[in-house]
């Protein structure tokens, strides 16, 4: 791993103070060098913290939390010195003295970073604790868990589901290592093993980031115990059921993750943010062959789940990108249409790639056995419209429409159902309605393939 090479005061002074902030906090100009915004430290209704220009350092007068630019972007963004001082020189274009190659260190993972203009360190040394400390660590994380106020959620059929993954209330009062956590709502974070690596504190109400520029969510710093890019949470919970189901949802924010599982889908997991890692990728790899993603339906959701099914594909995984409703999570969906809605919205999502979406589409073959294993059902009545010369081409259209729609749903249920009964089930219903679209598809004169299905068999 290579060496740290930047100055941490040839960064400050490439950067200023007041634009770095003003990422996170709407800043006011104050007269002699100086803004003044919310607070995004603490519940700030008026404006309490101070940005000095020229001096190059922030001030709340209420919660008293101070220091210079890279001290906030380790508060803010919950990571190291070292980490801060990278973000800070990789967004003022500073360049590193020596920068270490994958070629020649296969240890550094090549992926991209998230956050607000900043990029994810890549030649900052590991924290590595000895055993005590880890101990102490995870001792300390203990600690502030039993200290947590019970939170029941409000949504009937979560209860429980919030019991599991132990979410709780943090106090007013709180020891410095946790203060940035206090009167918020508490996610305890366990890795594989179940061992308390960290925390997410999310804060209250449901109301848009904006207003007070306190963070939506505030997790724990990387300190050697806790790295977010190589967890999945509730993987603790979930791992039996995906090596049994073989298969796994694969969610973006915790709480998604925990109305899956309050749903019935034991096997999900989230990644905490858009952006699957290659850890993370190869983690997956090794317990299951199939991956629904299930990540936000907005662009940078999309533009993850892309990433994340390439990196997964080339790894041997077969994956499908399920397209939610615009606007719409697994925890807001179950929120508006509880556990039985949820399932059906689930059961009838198409994949993202028949809706020429991102992902490249899996080939009905792999789902469907070959009609000499499965007696082809042919009903003895009429097919949706009359199929000889005279009928009319809108209709026909619409035909194939609702048919390619039908395909998609059987597709995703068969992705997931994986049962024998069900199995066979689907894939005639399947085989049945791909033959009704290739006689549409005849009729209208469509080329060789629609949606992936060839219009030949």
């Amino acid at each position: 791993m290579g060496k740290l090479s930047y100055s941490a005061e040839t960064v400050k002074k490439a950067v200023r103070i007041e634009e770095v902030i003003g990422r996170y906090v709407r800043l006011v100009q104050k007269s002699g060098g100086s803004s003044m915004g919310l607070c995004p430290f603490h519940p700030d209704k008026n404006p309490s913290f101070s940005v000095h220009h020229g001096k190059q350092f922030y001030q709340c007068f209420s919660c008293h939390e101070a220091g210079d630019v890279i001290r906030f972007v380790q508060e803010i963004e919950g990571c190291s010195f070292t980490e801060a001082l990278e973000k800070l020189a990789l967004h003022a274009g500073i360049a590193p003295q020596s920068q270490p190659s994958p070629a020649t260190d296969p240890a550094i993972p090549v992926e991209s970073g998230s956050g607000l203009g900043f990029h994810t360190p890549h030649g900052v040394e590991e924290v590595v604790l000895t055993e005590n400390e880890r101990k102490d660590a995870i001792y300390r994380n203990e600690r502030f868990l039993k200290s947590l106020y019970g939170h029941m959620s409000p949504i009937k059929g979560m209860v429980y589901a919030y019991v599991d993954f132990e979410v709780g209330m943090s106090g007013g009062y709180q020891s410095p290592e946790f203060k940035a956590m206090k009167n918020r709502i508490v996610f305890p974070i366990r890795d594989r093993q179940g061992v308390l690596v960290g925390f997410s504190a999310r804060k209250m109400g449901e109301g848009p980031c904006t207003e007070g520029y306190s963070p939506k969510y505030i997790n724990t710093k990387s300190n050697g115990l806790f790295k977010k890019r190589e967890l999945l949470y509730g993987l603790h919970l979930a791992e039996t059921s995906i090596l049994n189901e073989g298969m796994v949802w694969v969610t973006e924010g915790l709480k998604d993750a925990i109305a899956m599982y309050a749903a019935g889908y034991r096997n999900a997991v989230a990644l905490m943010g858009c952006d699957m890692s290659d850890f993370q990728c190869s983690l997956i790899a090794g317990l299951c062959k199939r991956v629904i993603l299930l990540l936000d339906p907005d662009e940078a959701g999309m533009r993850g789940a892309a990433k994340a099914a390439a990196k997964l594909k080339a790894v041997g995984v077969h994956v499908m990108v399920m397209q939610l409703p615009d606007g719409e999570d697994p925890d807001s969906l179950f929120r508006k249409h509880g556990k039985e809605g949820l399932r059906a919205i689930l059961r009838e999502c198409p994949d993202a790639a028949s809706a020429k979406a991102v992902s490249s589409q899996v080939s009905t073959s792999e789902f469907v056995s070959s009609e000499t294993n499965l007696q082809e059902s042919v009903p003895d009545d009429t097919a949706l419209i009359p199929l000889g010369a005279g009928a009319d081409r809108p209709r026909l259209m619409e035909t194939e429409s609702e048919l390619i729609g039908r395909i998609t749903s059987l597709r995703t249920q068969l992705f997931v159902d994986t049962t024998d009964a069900g199995s066979v089930a689907l894939q005639s219903e399947l085989m049945d309605t791909c033959r009704r679209l290739r006689e549409i598809s005849k009729q209208l004169n469509r080329p060789g393939t629609v949606l992936g299905f060839s219009a030949s068999g």
